[in-house]
């Protein structure tokens, strides 16, 4: 059976105690991501999430917005279906489509996109385009969130990488060697640094973008479609070229 990006093993029923073995401080990046929705924003919010795999985020979200609606999108149908089993108690509140990020339709009007451990998969020519589709779709002043694993800008700091990973494994009671010999992860990525895909945000026109939580190469960082301070800040910084200590 091929197992494909993001899958990381043969039996998806499995996937949500490997990830937890595989991504150091996981429920904390998933919190960070939570955390960051605004709390400014309407009750009954409109949430787009890509690759939802097997639905913990999406869970984390149905209980936190209890009057949010979630279009949750993944290509692949072994993990919707774990996800669609473990989402049935929220009914029509959650809709799961199948389908790949650069082919399917986004919908509309969204206050808030998310993605968690996906993104990294894309080229960085494929993630801008994906941050232009998702500045579409999201309405004025909504937010845009991305939980990932990046490259470090110094290749010298790479080595804190396996480093890190090894220590959450040994943790656990795991070997490192023989964790990685029975899941594919790292399977068809394509990372690429933090500062890279800032950039890359800005390049599609998102505003007021921040790093909201960081350890070591896992990252949650966003931006959001227009704020009513953009143009107010934008004077500010055009009336002196100097940091506003």
């Amino acid at each position: 059976m091929e197992i494909k990006p993001g899958e990381v093993v043969h039996d998806v029923t499995q996937f949500d105690d490997h990830i937890r073995l595989i991504v150091p401080r996981y429920e904390e990046l998933h919190d960070a991501v939570l955390r960051s929705i605004p709390p400014d924003l309407p009750e009954n919010l409109k949430i787009l999430e890509l690759g939802c795999g097997t639905g913990e985020l999406t869970k984390k979200l149905c209980e936190r917005y209890p009057k949010a609606r979630i279009i949750a999108l993944d290509y692949s149908p072994r993990m919707l279906s774990v996800c669609r089993e473990k989402l049935k108690s929220f009914g029509s509140r959650v809709r799961l489509i199948e389908g790949d990020f650069s082919q399917t339709e986004f919908p509309r009007g969204c206050d808030v996109v998310i993605s968690t451990l996906a993104i990294h998969h894309l080229t960085d020519p494929q993630k801008l385009e994906l941050f232009q589709k998702i500045y579409r779709v999201l309405k004025r002043e909504g937010w845009f969130v991305n939980g990932d694993v990046v490259l470090f800008e110094s290749s010298r700091h790479a080595f804190l990488h396996d480093q890190i990973r090894n220590e959450h494994a040994s943790a656990q009671g795991v070997d490192i060697t023989a964790l990685d010999a029975e899941t594919h992860s790292g399977t068809g990525d394509n990372l690429s640094t933090l500062k890279t895909q800032l950039n890359l945000l800005e390049i599609a026109g998102f505003h007021s973008i921040d790093v909201i939580w960081k350890y070591y190469q896992f990252v949650v960082y966003g931006g959001f479609k227009h704020c009513p301070d953009d143009d107010d800040e934008k004077k500010r910084r055009a009336a002196s070229a100097l940091p506003d200590f």
